[in-house]
């Protein structure tokens, strides 16, 4: 740990550095670097070689993180003494407070916006770590993203004062594909790593690439399950919000919402096929945000019938979780809750707007189906061929370029009857 009085003076010398000039950037990471050795950041600490201080950092969404759950079971398993910090986006706080593998959880605001530049975050992020981060003295720090814009996060995991910092390397995706004009962009990105880890193009999956992670730096993976967590009351919310209503019913969760909008099978299709399965005896559980609300009411509205309830904007991400471990199937979209049912061994249809012969096309670069699909027993429904536009460019990610349900919409209903029906003969 160190002392209050050392974090004072640390921030009083980091904030007096500049930021203002985007060719002083690497110029103010050698300043805060010096800082750091002069406060004893660098110092080596026999103690901490066997029992080090670990930070890890996960600043996307559920389905994300669970992703990154089996993950963080290893680095546990790999240092039993450690005390372990994660750092989450508040939103799913709650839903990661009862991993077992972490001595404490801190909740991460992304300042201003997702645009933000580094500029502007860099005293915004020294306040946080000031306040948060500092008093641990990190050994390690751990940013298990693969894809996608990291450098906030690689500043993120510096500032924290970590000695040792590991990430993917930014713009990872030339693995896959050479891309252009990124030189300069992830040379300054990956300054702020100390262990920059590029995979074999073969470990195309994201949760393979998080256990890749462990095994570059020498570390053990003993399982590559997923998991979730929630807790007995969780399970007992739940169980008493769903009632007496499935008793004697095969329980089918549908998860309707998506955190982006073409990736939403439309409800009407959805209440078509759900009117089948009810005749097999099915009690159906609506499950999502508060921003599916309309959607739950019109699907609601559609079907009239004792075999349905509506627990959207209801029920926590935790009670979400407990209450589709108590069922017998998950229908839905390709969102985080897919990823819940196959971390509680639910078996699942998941719905997704990418087209079967989209995925040959850099799969593990621009399929969300190889990159994400579900771990556990599944049935993934996808349309044949895109649509229009999608139909002709090759390369879009998640298979699908419009704002809205689009490709996906070419799912018949009949299939996932036919997907419900041959997983629960299993």
């Amino acid at each position: 740990m160190t002392s209050n009085d050392t974090c004072k003076d640390l921030l009083k010398a980091a904030r007096a550095i500049e930021t203002n000039k985007a060719d002083e950037f690497l110029a103010m990471r050698d300043k805060m670097e010096r800082l750091f050795a002069e406060h004893g950041f660098r110092d080596e600490n026999i103690k901490s070689a066997a029992r080090p201080e670990i930070l890890v950092m996960r600043l996307d969404g559920i389905g994300d993180f669970v992703m990154m759950s089996g993950f963080m079971r290893e680095l546990r398993r790999n240092y039993p003494s450690s005390r372990i910090t994660l750092i989450v986006n508040r939103n799913i706080l709650d839903f990661v407070s009862l991993c077992p593998y972490v001595n404490e959880v801190i909740p991460f605001d992304v300042p201003k916006s997702k645009s933000s530049s580094a500029f502007e975050a860099w005293h915004d992020f020294i306040a946080y770590c000031s306040e948060h981060l500092w008093r641990h003295h990190f050994d390690w720090a751990f940013v298990p993203q693969w894809g996608g814009e990291k450098l906030l996060q690689f500043m993120l995991a510096f500032l924290s004062g970590a000695k040792n910092r590991v990430g993917f390397s930014q713009w990872i995706e030339t693995v896959y594909v050479p891309l252009q004009g990124i030189e300069l962009d992830t040379a300054i990105a990956n300054s702020f790593l100390t262990h920059t880890l590029t995979n074999p193009p073969e470990i195309e999956h994201e949760a393979d690439r998080c256990f890749f992670m462990l095994t570059a730096l020498g570390l053990a993976v003993e399982s590559t399950e997923l998991e979730t967590w929630y807790s007995t009351s969780d399970k007992i919310s739940a169980g008493m919000k769903l009632g007496k209503n499935a008793d004697k019913k095969t329980l089918a969760v549908l998860g309707i919402g998506a955190s982006k909008a073409v990736c939403r099978y439309p409800v009407e299709k959805y209440a078509a096929a759900m009117a089948e399965i009810i005749g097999r005896n099915a009690f159906i559980v609506l499950v999502g945000g508060a921003d599916v609300e309309k959607d739950a009411s019109t699907f609601s509205a559609m079907i009239k019938s004792d075999n349905i309830m509506s627990l959207v904007a209801k029920l926590s991400l935790r009670e979400t979780a407990a209450l589709i471990s108590l069922a017998d199937i998950y229908i839905g979209n390709d969102t985080g809750t897919a990823h819940i049912a196959a971390a509680v061994d639910t078996p699942a249809v998941v719905l997704y707007p990418e087209a079967k012969d989209k995925e040959h096309i850099h799969g593990a670069l621009l399929s969300n189906y190889v990159k994400f699909r579900p771990r556990g027993r599944h049935i993934a429904l996808r349309p044949e061929h895109g649509l229009d536009g999608c139909a002709e460019h090759a390369y879009i990610y998640g298979g699908c370029e419009k704002d809205y349900p689009h490709c996906i919409t070419q799912i018949d209903p009949a299939e996932i009857v036919r997907a419900y029906d041959e997983l629960m003969s299993r």
